[in-house]
């Protein structure tokens, strides 16, 4: 029989991935032969020589570059745009190192949160290389979860698909020994994107990735996402946060960045002479300071507005195809000009968006470009339109078998620009799904910074009036469940480490329902909260009893935690959640009166305008 380090080594091909796979498979064939030395199955053992070294070489390779916005047709090493980001896990820092390691030693259930471009997928294949490279024994699997959308909606589908991606590395690799690799603890399962899945599916897979760290305990288990509350209701799992990037960080990935070398050193020293501070929501973002810096290549400063900062990158990727011709304007694939060209970009994006599609097959392409093509009312050979995506403006491309986008944040960028262009609609129709679902407040905050009066008029005040009302009759003191059964679901006690990095602390925490209703409650409450900050705080937040002791009367009384509902009241009072229920009905309050004020003020000087001028 073949040795499976003879095996592996043998299939290992490119730069360093020869030395990386031997010194991992090492370690793997050690643990796992001690693993499987007493099973009866011996015939069904995961060694290297029946299928894993293929599925390791091919995702290697993958993992070993990576395209940028700024390389988007010439594919980097990782370790020449990488920085590793550092995490926050209850309270505490640690570096992507220190992370990997404790997940190594722990087995740990983890889901990193990070927004849109904070290098979360970037993160998972230095996490996969990692775990080959430094020897960790398991084998790593890195997954995809937005193939998901296109697989078959059955019962198991998460570990079925996994599997698969397997298989199609190596064909002799088979379910038993999957499903043995899955009894034994001897995968590592990197699993990205859980924000990227389809409604319909989502509920189910959040069900299937909980079920297999309840099932296949033994296996490290690690998810990325963007931020959701619904993370709380994962059973074993632990939150690590992204973190974003301070300035030393900000500074190597700039200066890691494949382009001019002067304009990149102007770039840096305006960084550190104060604009990183300024700017820092989007400085501190990877994919977003390296759009900055080709916006401020052509424009000379840092946008504030995250609407203005995409216009003017697309506005950058649109003239960057005429750059090497001089004078000359090239036409486009499609004939078409680059004004209908991004007019057509704005209605594929729009109908992609909202079919929560973010990458596209073949049929999808050209069925979703087709349809931008007749919205926009011109005439284009589709194919030639597609091509002026990829190749003229370069804000889509190729990967494999399917179209995805430079980022992801181009597509709801444009939906919002559809949104605040649109009228025929209502803008309750475009964005209140939005709320409802996806708490996709990066698209909402672009809408309103693009349009704050239709913004505020036709969503944010018809909406908080509503509210309010329901609210109005509503007594927190006596029925604090009214107010609160709007937002929350349950009150109860989570754990997490001191900000200090001191002890664990325990503390109350509402869940939040599903609903547009939570959406409403972090405008008032964050949002705007400024505008009103002294009304609001005269209703007052203390408690009678000490945090600590409300905690303890949770624990002991109530189990940990009391289901906000009609039947409860005594008890919530108890616990003092009327304080909360009257802070938030107050909350909702002072966010109508602000924006009917703001209303009224903006009808009353364009009234006296008109007066002004035709009297």
């Amino acid at each position: 029989m073949v040795e499976p380090i003879s095996t592996a080594t043998a299939v290992a091909i490119g730069a360093g991935t020869t030395k990386a796979i031997e010194k991992s498979t090492a370690s793997l064939v050690d643990r796992i032969s001690i693993k499987f030395a007493k099973d009866k199955y011996d015939a069904l053992r995961l060694v290297l020589d029946k299928g894993l070294p293929s599925y390791l070489e091919a995702n290697y390779a993958k993992c070993e570059t990576l395209k940028t916005l700024l390389n988007r047709n010439d594919p980097i090493a990782l370790e020449d745009c990488f920085v590793a980001p550092d995490f926050e896990t209850g309270g505490e820092s640690s570096s992507s190192d220190e992370f990997l390691e404790q997940m190594n030693k722990s087995g740990g259930k983890v889901v990193i949160t990070g927004l849109a471009g904070s290098g979360k997928s970037v993160f998972l294949k230095y996490s996969f290389r990692s775990v080959i490279e430094k020897g960790y024994s398991y084998y790593p699997i890195f997954f995809e979860l937005r193939s998901l959308n296109r697989a078959s909606k059955n019962k198991g589908m998460l570990l079925a698909e996994i599997f698969e991606s397997i298989h199609e590395c190596c064909e002799s690799f088979t379910r038993a020994q999957f499903n043995y690799g899955l009894k034994s603890g001897a995968f590592y399962f990197l699993l990205d994107g859980f924000d990227e899945l389809n409604q319909e599916i989502r509920e189910q897979v959040s069900d299937e990735i909980t079920a297999l760290a309840r099932n296949h305990n033994k296996c490290a288990l690690l998810v990325t996402s963007r931020p959701s509350d619904e993370f709380v209701a994962w059973e074993g799992f632990t939150e690590a946060k992204l973190l974003p990037f301070d300035l030393e960080k900000a500074v190597e990935y700039i200066s890691k960045l494949r382009f001019d070398e002067d304009k990149k050193q102007d770039f840096l020293a305006d960084l550190e002479g104060g604009e990183f501070e300024k700017n820092k929501d989007f400085l501190s973002n990877p994919l977003l300071s390296a759009m900055m810096l080709l916006t401020y290549d052509s424009f000379g400063e840092i946008p504030e507005k995250r609407h203005i900062f995409y216009a003017k990158c697309f506005d950058v990727l649109a003239r960057e195809h005429d750059a090497s011709k001089g004078r000359y304007k090239r036409e486009l694939f499609s004939n078409l000009a680059m004004e209908q060209i991004e007019r057509a970009f704005m209605f594929f994006c729009a109908v992609s968006y909202v079919e929560r599609i973010f990458s596209f097959n073949d049929e999808q392409m050209e069925r979703f470009v087709n349809e931008a093509i007749d919205a926009c009312g011109v005439e284009a050979n589709t194919m030639e339109v597609i091509r002026d995506f990829r190749e003229s403006i370069s804000i889509m491309e190729r990967v494999g078998l399917f179209y995805e986008f430079a980022h992801r944040s181009f597509q709801e960028y444009f939906y919002a620009k559809f949104v605040v262009a649109d009228r025929r609609l209502t803008l309750e129709q475009k964005i209140g799904w939005l709320t409802d679902s996806f708490r996709s407040e990066d698209t909402v905050d672009m809408i309103a910074d693009m349009d704050r009066t239709y913004f505020e008029d036709e969503f944010l005040l018809p909406n908080v009036m509503k509210l309010d009302q329901k609210l109005a009759s509503i007594d927190p003191e006596s029925n604090p469940s009214g107010v609160l059964s709007k937002f929350f679901s349950r009150m109860h006690i989570s754990s997490r480490r001191r900000d200090d990095g001191g002890d664990i602390e325990r503390d109350i925490f509402y869940t939040h329902t599903d609903g547009g209703a939570n959406f409403f409650l972090r405008q008032a409450h964050w949002k705007y909260y400024g505008e009103y900050s002294e009304q609001l705080e005269e209703v007052g937040s203390a408690r009678e009893m000490e945090k600590d002791k409300v905690v303890a009367l949770l624990d002991s009384k109530f189990g940990g935690e009391i289901k906000v509902h009609h039947t409860n009241n005594a008890k919530l009072i108890e616990v003092e959640a009327n304080i909360l229920a009257r802070r938030v009905k107050r909350a909702i309050s002072c966010l109508r009166a602000h924006l009917e004020a703001k209303q009224a003020k903006r009808k009353q000087g364009l009234g006296g305008l008109i007066r002004q001028k035709y009297s």
